[in-house]
């Protein structure tokens, strides 16, 4: 564990031995992850070489929960209490002087989850209501459309009967009959 103390790319390998010695005191859950981000970002390490046992100890602590935040929660979990607590570890964590420029992108999404989730289960619950105000309107105007459409079938009726009367006003001594065979 903790391989990139042993390359000497640091001069300091007295901080290097307080350091794995702070790893005793450590949640163990939290190691592995912290080893794996301090192979990959050694400046995390080198940041805290003027710092003492117990300042680097929190240092890294605090570093701990938010990795270990990030790995453990899902998008779901991202109710108001979480982010609360992911904002508050993250404000931690910036107190030690990290460089966490690599880190600010996922924290900042996990953060925007609720507001995301909030927002979506709004616009879904706006859609849904719009749906059914459409549909009832649809409901409304093809009840509208049939009535006019019968209006419209009794106007052409009456139209066809004026048009007729209209024709035979003048020839009122004419017989009615009843058609040619």
């Amino acid at each position: 564990m903790w391989d990139f103390f042993s390359h000497n790319d640091n001069d300091n390998s007295s901080f290097h031995d307080m350091f794995r010695s702070s790893l005793k005191f450590m949640e163990q859950n939290f190691v592995p992850v912290l080893e794996d981000v301090c192979l990959q970002v050694p400046s995390l390490v080198v940041s805290q070489e003027k710092r003492s046992w117990r300042f680097t100890h929190w240092a890294f602590t605090a570093l701990g929960r938010v990795l270990h935040f990030l790995n453990t929660k899902k998008m779901e979990d991202m109710d108001e209490e979480a982010c609360n607590h992911l904002q508050s570890l993250w404000d931690e964590v910036n107190a030690f002087g990290f460089d966490l420029t690599w880190l600010e992108f996922h924290v900042e999404y996990a953060l925007e989850m609720k507001s995301y989730k909030e927002n979506d289960a709004m616009d879904v619950k706006k859609v849904k209501e719009n749906i059914d105000a459409l549909e009832i309107e649809t409901n409304w105007l093809r009840k509208v459309v049939i009535s006019k459409e019968k209006e419209l079938e009794m106007a052409r009726r009456n139209l066809l009967k004026a048009e007729r009367f209209e024709e035979n006003k003048n020839n009122f001594d004419k017989k009615l009959g009843y058609g040619t065979y």
